[in-house]
């Protein structure tokens, strides 16, 4: 069982990030692991989050970002810690500091848009 995870999860991960049966062994084996009683979430459910964000950045959609600029909106495409990017806008409205993250797809700018500029 705590194979086929390793072999699941790796096809996910970026080809220079691995993961092991030890890693997985050692979680199990941990008694304070999850001792705030998290519920519990399927593999599935957390690879489907990160694929969002695993999409090569097209030229094209580099000058939309550019194009939403504005003088005090910061957005701009950053890489994830594990190898993904996403679209961040920093600014200041309404008083409050934003500070968000979204997929790097069109659906975002178009929400940037309506929510934000």
């Amino acid at each position: 069982m705590v194979t086929g995870a390793v072999i699941k999860i790796q096809k996910k991960l970026p080809k220079n990030i691995s993961i092991s049966e030890t890693v997985i062994y050692n979680r199990l084996a941990d008694k304070t692991f999850n001792v705030k009683k998290l519920k519990p979430q399927t593999l599935d459910n957390q690879v489907s989050k990160t694929e969002l964000y695993d999409i090569k950045i097209t030229k094209e959609f580099s000058e939309k970002v550019e194009a939403l600029r504005q003088k005090g909106v910061y957005l701009y495409i950053e890489k994830t810690q594990r190898g993904g990017n996403t679209l961040r806008l920093k600014m200041f409205k309404n008083n409050k500091i934003v500070d968000k993250s979204f997929p790097p797809n069109n659906e975002s700018l178009e929400k940037i848009k309506l929510n934000y500029l």
